[in-house]
């Protein structure tokens, strides 16, 4: 009995640890005509992976602007930014000397289906914040 109850434990441990397990994506960011590119790191999630489009909602000044992500595994290689992600939430911070500025910079996102939504937030060093609302279908 005990070692059919370890067996079963050792199982439900082996079963569980794809989902403990933490991931390094690639993530590319078009819009505005320009492309950044950050490693992100977190929970494995694979329904993130592949490409999303949608727009982006910058204020007042650009309300529908085109964007597009790639999520892919493995790392984007040097960059200057690296998002550390969890279930339901991000942060960005800038890797090097130059913040450009950045004070803070994350938000949340959700996931429902082929349905993307993100709500972003930037505080600058001299003291501006701003938020950014984005919804994303997969391609």
């Amino acid at each position: 009995m005990k070692k059919t109850l370890a067996l079963l434990i050792a199982l439900l441990l082996l079963c569980a640890l794809p989902a403990l397990t933490e991931a390094r994506l690639s993530v590319a960011v078009d819009a505005l005509g320009q492309t950044l590119r950050l490693n992100a790191e977190g929970p494995e999630i694979p329904e993130l992976e592949g490409r999303w489009v949608g727009k982006l909602s910058l204020g007042p000044l650009f309300p529908d602007v085109d964007a597009a992500v790639t999520v892919a595994p493995g790392g984007a290689g040097e960059s200057p930014f690296t998002m550390e992600y969890t279930d339901g939430g991000f942060t960005i911070r800038v890797n090097g000397g130059d913040d450009h500025g950045l004070v803070d910079c994350g938000g949340t996102w959700a996931l429902d289906g082929d349905a993307l939504t993100m709500d972003i937030r930037v505080a600058l060093s001299g003291g501006e914040t701003f938020s950014c609302a984005a919804e994303f279908e997969r391609n």
